[in-house]
């Protein structure tokens, strides 16, 4: 593919390696990339277009792809810095990892990073002006879940600047300066302060310094209206806000937050929209919110996320996480007598239950039952069935009307290769239970001598 593009006039090729990067085909897409990659040090200059297309590419679901994407951005090298640097502060949270990562491999000389550095820092300030409209409020489920939601982009901001700042090569230095940054003591705060002042460019580290940390939102407030002339946003205005735009997190808490304060008419040409156009998991928040649904009629995104907090699994991840996993979580009810799954079974679910009672049943040699145990809200049953994929160890049976809360194997994987901490949180879990099981079995041995 690149002898043919290099006999290519230079315009054309570029449009048709945009063609060839959007192509359904993994393996198209990746040979294009491949073939920039190679093409790449002959060009003169890699037109703006191929470069964004390249961008994009960094989200792609087969991982050869970004590999090779990843390749022909660094043989671009420092003519794609520029593109990637606009692409930034608008782009996804996982195509912003890959950005930043680029941008370290290219390491990007000190003058080119300190504009960059101030724009991220002054996004931060304006998630801090959201924050301020939504902290007004009474405390309420929808109000935390946006809390919750702004405070974890917060902090996401906070690291991206670092990992800006760090692909000037200086990583080893702003990592300690991170540390003593994001510390609890005063005085390791003003060294850090002082020397990213020294490091990087005067004024970032008390740019910074409000943002990481532990002060009253107000107070955050007054520092980004004084240094980037942040005005306060209007609760209307932070709900409009993210009505508009492309954030389903936001977009259901915003939903929850009207249905909260009883302004569903005001937003009701809105909400018919989301119903129409917005991604499933937001559509389903109007629908309730517009049709004055409550949890007895069905469970709404928010719903599930309140619910998954309290398994120990899930209770310290963010409420991005939450959020994506609640959208796997398929709603089931269960009759009285009526089997969840049989013991023998493969195993590829896991089960919370909501509302009702559940029997575990475990088989004997005559054919009977015996109840091992029976089981209510807010208990999981089946969790390790999200990494095993054994035959299951007993049968579950309702033994009154029951909700539950599905979350199937394949797609929970899904949810940890898109949300890392995930799979953290998954592997304390399961080390935590080999702890305890290696306990017993060595108080079963001192017993026993």
């Amino acid at each position: 593919m690149a002898r043919t593009l290099g006999r290519i006039h230079q315009e054309a090729a570029g449009k048709l390696l945009v063609k060839l990067l959007k192509d359904g085909s993994f393996d198209v897409r990746r040979q294009a990339a491949l073939s920039l990659g190679e093409l790449s040090p002959s060009l003169a200059e890699v037109p703006p277009e191929v470069v964004e297309a390249l961008t994009e590419r960094l989200s792609d679901e087969e991982t050869e792809v970004v590999e090779a994407v990843v390749a022909a951005l660094v043989a671009i090298g420092d003519t794609a810095i520029p593109h990637l640097l606009q692409s930034l502060s608008e782009a996804p949270l996982h195509i912003r990892e890959a950005i930043l990562r680029l941008l370290s491999e290219l390491e990007m000389p000190l003058a080119e990073i300190v504009g960059p550095v101030k724009e991220e820092i002054k996004a931060a300030y304006g998630l801090v002006t959201e924050q301020a409209a939504l902290d007004s409020l009474e405390e309420s489920p929808a109000r935390q879940f946006l809390l919750d939601t702004l405070r974890a982009d917060l902090g996401a901001r906070v690291r991206a600047i670092f990992r800006l700042m760090q692909a000037t090569g200086l990583g080893r230095e702003l990592k300690l300066i991170e540390r003593g940054l994001l510390s609890a003591d005063r005085r390791l705060q003003a060294v850090a302060v002082e020397g990213i002042e020294k490091v990087i460019h005067r004024d970032l580290g008390r740019l910074l310094l409000p943002l990481v940390e532990e002060v009253p939102i107000r107070e955050r407030l007054v520092a980004g209206t004084r240094v980037f002339g942040i005005a306060p946003l209007p609760l209307e205005e932070v709900v409009r806000k993210y009505f508009q735009g492309s954030d389903s997190v936001l977009q259901i808490g915003a939903c929850a937050l009207v249905s909260e304060r009883g302004e569903t008419h005001q937003w009701s040409e809105t909400l018919e929209r989301l119903i129409l156009e917005g991604p499933p998991c937001v559509a389903s928040q109007a629908r309730a919110l517009k049709e004055g649904r409550t949890m007895v009629d069905g469970l709404t995104t928010l719903d599930k996320v309140l619910f998954l907090r309290k398994v120990e699994l899930f209770k310290s991840l963010d409420v991005r996480a939450l959020t994506a996993i609640a959208t796997i979580a398929e709603e089931r009810k269960f009759a009285v007598e009526e089997i969840l799954c049989r013991e023998g079974e493969e195993g590829d679910a896991m089960f919370y239950i909501v509302a009702g009672t559940v029997q575990v049943l475990k088989g004997q040699p005559d054919g009977s039952e015996l109840e091992l145990a029976k089981v209510g809200p807010p208990e999981v049953l089946g969790e390790m069935a999200l990494f095993e994929g054994e035959p299951r160890s007993a049968t579950l049976r309702a033994s009154e009307p029951t909700t539950i809360l599905s979350i199937d194997g394949p797609s929970f994987e899904d949810i940890m290769h898109e949300y890392p901490q995930v799979g953290v949180c998954a592997s304390r879990m399961l080390s935590r239970r080999l702890r305890s099981a290696i306990t017993r079995v060595d108080n079963r041995i001192v017993l026993v001598e």
